[in-house]
């Protein structure tokens, strides 16, 4: 019978300093967060649905996350000067969208959703205030504010 030795493990804490980041309006970057997730509906944000693009999703937050607001706003489509990335109308929302807005009793903050254009018709909505980006929605198919060609 052999017997292990216990040995004494001496624990070293290292300090870590973190880079203050900008935090004034359009100059400061995004600060993307989970907290009002909506999980069922038509525009879950789920990661169980059978479309939801996992590595776009979290590469895009990434990417997004190193830039200011200014730099994102300044994203265009090819065909117009519009930034891809911007605040919805609450007049242009969806009807399914108000409603479920309604039903997880964010209505009054109809003022403050934003989206993000990933790829294609792929979009996130959720709610900036300030440079905090609150993800609420999975838009798939671009459904949540959709844009109408002249």
């Amino acid at each position: 019978l052999v017997m292990a030795k216990k040995v004494k493990a001496t624990v070293v804490k290292r300090e870590k300093t973190i880079e203050s980041l900008p935090v004034i309006g359009s100059q400061g970057v995004p600060v993307f967060h989970f907290d009002y997730v909506d999980k069922d509906g038509k525009f879950a944000f789920n990661p169980g649905r059978s479309d939801f693009k996992h590595k776009e999703v979290l590469q895009k937050i990434i990417d997004f996350s190193k830039l200011t607001w200014n730099e994102v706003l300044s994203h265009s489509t090819s065909s117009r000067r519009n930034s891809k990335h911007h605040n919805l109308s609450a007049d242009k929302l969806c009807k399914d969208a108000r409603e479920r807005l309604a039903k997880i009793s964010l209505d009054d903050f109809i003022d403050d959703l934003f989206s993000f254009a990933l790829e294609g018709e792929l979009r996130i909505i959720g709610l900036k205030q300030g440079n905090d980006f609150y993800i609420l929605w999975y838009d798939a198919h671009h459904e949540v504010c959709p844009s109408h060609k002249k």
